[in-house]
């Protein structure tokens, strides 16, 4: 071999070299970076259901949040309406009648999960009540660590549920719920309703 040969050998050496240590580093960082994308949407599920959740990923939704009878229409997510400005990023269920009194229409887990937190606000300002205080509940439920739903504007819970928080403005719960249960009631007014999937 001469010195040119082995001159070139050493360059196409010392260039495998260099590409095989920059494989093994860009698997490492990926490596890295999967894992703590994962550990991240585990933990800002688990920081959204209060730490009591168990498991990963999304579950089927099987029961409508209303009846279907006592709905007259869906607005979807996206729609710019209103005050939103930007897309809203939860859907509304439209009762079948907005004439309809508070606490006309079931409110129902659309899978089984567990409530980790509800939001009491009262209002005296509601025009279709007079002037007259009311009450708006917002209610989370997790299924697992990374998939979890909410509710807003209920206008009652269920005495069960109730019985649970008492008269606390926000309590950080862990009550079991089963697909279909319902979890509240609402009327003339609609029910906000959105999915997190944290991954």
């Amino acid at each position: 071999m001469n010195k040119n040969e082995h001159g070139f050998t050493n360059i196409l050496f010392s260039l495998l070299v260099v590409v095989v240590v920059a494989i093994v580093a860009v698997g490492i960082l990926v490596g890295k970076k999967t894992h703590t994308s994962g550990s991240i949407t585990q933990k800002t599920g688990s920081e959204l259901a209060g730490s009591n959740c168990l498991g990963s990923g999304p579950v089927a939704l099987t029961v409508s949040p209303m009846k279907a009878e006592d709905i007259s229409s869906i607005i979807p997510y996206g729609e710019m309406t209103f005050e939103h400005v930007t897309p809203i990023d939860h859907q509304y269920f439209a009762p079948a009648s907005f004439d309809s009194p508070r606490d006309s229409y079931e409110v129902r887990a659309p899978a089984s999960g567990h409530i980790v937190s509800i939001e009491h606000r009262t209002s005296d300002s509601a025009a279709a009540n007079h002037g007259s205080i009311t009450n708006e509940y917002r209610v989370v439920i997790d299924y697992t660590c990374t998939f979890l739903s909410y509710f807003d504007l209920i206008t009652s819970l269920s005495p069960d549920i109730q019985s649970q928080i008492g008269i606390k403005q926000n309590a950080e719960v862990n009550i079991p719920v089963k697909a279909g249960q319902v979890i509240g009631k609402v009327g003339g007014q609609t029910l906000d309703f959105a999915v997190w999937d944290t991954t």
